[in-house]
């Protein structure tokens, strides 16, 4: 589980989501989910916050197929 006070170059070093196989960095932002209840500490090395979260290009494929208009 990373810190969020780990210094700012572990934490914006891009990472390879297991789930998604998309790259992502941490931001300040997903530090808000580190905690109860999303607990996204327990997961932040290996899947990106949306994946995390469940709402991932894994979990809604058709919305990332589509081209923005």
């Amino acid at each position: 589980m990373l810190d969020p006070e780990t210094n700012d170059d572990k934490r914006k070093e891009e990472r390879v989501c297991e789930t998604c196989g998309r790259p992502y960095t941490l931001t300040d932002k997903d530090y808000d989910y580190f905690g109860p209840p999303y607990n996204y500490g327990n997961g932040s090395e290996r899947c990106c916050l949306a994946c995390w979260l469940g709402v991932g290009p894994k979990d809604f494929p058709e919305s990332h197929d589509q081209e923005a208009p």
